[in-house]
């Protein structure tokens, strides 16, 4: 084959071939950027979960804390009421 058709060959696909290898380094660049930012908000979702998580525990700790005295307050009405009883 003679070499000039060849290159003429070459010339005619080269374009075609720049297009391609750019197209496909930008849509890995694009990739690259979505993962990250795929990664980012993953992050940014775990430590809003931590928060939310630590709220509901304190919440409940408090919770626990108001039927504790609850119980404590109505244990006392109970003998309150056993004592009044007694004396009726």
């Amino acid at each position: 084959m003679d070499f000039t058709i060849l290159f003429q060959r070459f010339a005619e696909q080269s374009p075609l071939i720049v297009l391609c290898g750019l197209i496909i380094w930008n849509l890995l660049k694009m990739y690259k950027e979505e993962k990250a930012l795929t990664i980012e908000q993953r992050k940014e979702a775990a430590l809003e979960i931590k928060e939310l998580n630590e709220y509901v525990r304190s919440r409940e700790i408090e919770h626990i804390e108001t039927l504790n005295n609850l119980s404590t307050i109505m244990t006392s009405i109970d003998e309150k009421m056993d004592k009044l009883n007694t004396m009726l």
